[in-house]
């Protein structure tokens, strides 16, 4: 039952610190958002250029064209190479469109880059969100063990930073230290009280079904539409003896969604093999349910 989501920073939406760095915002906002839409400029002052740079960088918070987003960034990067500002650009727009590839080689030219003395503020105020995002895309392509780095370092910079506890903590899931997977949950929780994947990602460490239960219902009361925390808390419930739960899933409609399918399959296997044991069999289940505790 247990699956882990990703937090927003896992699919890379925040810009931390990224406004208060976009200076001459009224110079910027007499250019026109058209600029970043219709990539119509005039590149013929090192001032214009660094202004349609942060534009650019400040269109990334609510854009939902990350293609003319990138195609305006990579126009910009011919003409600056060294700016930092479309490289962050890049590395987020890529991100954001699972290009995990050119994310990380953006990210890491961010990274690399020594600014110029005006833009030191900007780049400070956004390593450790880099540094989380670099780690997420390396994570998603296997790279473990870099990524692991790259989530220390940005907790280093940031130890306020929810969203980098919760991925490190999936990292450390997957690489089966559950203990320190917890510790970082739990830091996320304290941080973010209110942030039900926390719990959720809690709940996969949980040492036995009783304590999953009781971090799921946790989760649910922080976010009651959370579906799969809803489906699971039901067959977790379904499994103890209590099918209400799972039954007014299917007689509301969900009996067609996947993992509702897949949830249901088990109690119903399980009551197969029981219906089906021989003798043998149930002197050897009765004697492990009684090491366990469990009843006959």
């Amino acid at each position: 039952f247990f699956f882990k989501q990703m937090t927003a920073y896992e699919i890379l939406s925040g810009l931390v610190g990224s406004e208060m760095c976009i200076r001459d915002i009224s110079l910027i906002e007499s250019i026109g958002s058209d600029v970043i839409r219709n990539g119509k400029w005039a590149l013929g002052s090192a001032s214009v250029k660094m202004l349609l740079m942060k534009m650019l960088v400040k269109a990334l918070v609510s854009s939902s064209n990350f293609e003319a987003v990138i195609s305006t960034a990579k126009e910009l990067l011919e003409e600056a190479p060294d700016s930092i500002y479309p490289h962050y650009a890049l590395g987020t727009a890529f991100s954001k469109l699972g290009d995990n590839e050119n994310a990380i080689y953006h990210c890491r030219r961010f990274l690399e880059i020594v600014p110029i003395k005006g833009d030191a503020k900007f780049k400070a105020e956004n390593l450790a969100t880099t540094q989380n995002n670099l780690a997420v895309c390396l994570k998603t392509l296997g790279f473990l063990d870099q990524a692991e780095g790259h989530f220390k370092e940005a907790l280093e910079l940031d130890t306020e930073f929810a969203a980098a506890y919760n991925n490190y903590g999936n990292l450390l899931n997957d690489k089966a230290r559950l203990a320190e997977a917890r510790e970082c949950f739990v830091r996320a929780i304290e941080i973010k009280p209110e942030d039900h994947i926390a719990y959720w990602n809690l709940h996969s460490t949980s040492q036995n079904a009783a304590e999953a239960q009781s971090i799921i219902e946790a989760c649910i009361s922080k976010s009651p539409t959370d579906e799969i925390a809803v489906f699971t808390l039901a067959a977790l419930r379904a499994f103890n003896g209590d099918p209400h739960g799972f039954n007014e899933l299917l007689n509301y409609g969900f009996e067609d969604e996947p993992l509702v399918r897949s949830i249901a399959w088990i109690p119903v296997s399980y009551t197969h093999l029981r219906a089906h044991e021989t003798r043998e069999d149930r002197v050897c289940r009765v004697g492990v349910e009684k090491k366990k505790g469990g009843g006959g």
